[in-house]
């Protein structure tokens, strides 16, 4: 399985990377990874919906071979009424997975992601 993990920043998902096995720089905002017999690569886009779109664009025009995309950390959200460590399961942004799951702290996202990541 193929993973790609898309935050703004590296601070929002540096314990999430932590638990990775650091196997290359694809590129000055691609690390490439390893969690068991799974590739992990760690796209950091920079802040905001532009930034996000243009890098994803630019890297998913050249690699398009990804079982699952994941946009990680805040994600854009400042809604005071979601906690942090919230999974949200976004239904209206249709997408080609289908699920876009956001976690406000990066501890979580390592415990909400342990069954997809492996061991």
């Amino acid at each position: 399985m193929r993973i790609l993990i898309v935050a703004a920043t590296a601070a929002e998902i540096d314990p999430l990377v932590g638990a990775l096995r650091f196997c290359a720089d694809g590129d000055a905002r691609v690390t490439r990874c390893k969690r068991g017999t799974r590739d992990v690569d760690v796209l950091t886009t920079g802040v905001g919906m532009v930034a996000t779109a243009a890098w994803c664009s630019r890297l998913l025009a050249v690699e398009d071979d990804y079982d699952i995309a994941l946009n990680l950390g805040l994600c854009g959200s400042f809604d005071a009424a979601i906690a942090p460590g919230t999974v949200v399961h976004v239904v209206t942004e249709p997408g080609r997975w289908g699920v876009a799951l956001m976690f406000l702290d990066a501890n979580s996202a390592l415990s909400g992601l342990s069954g997809l990541l492996g061991k």
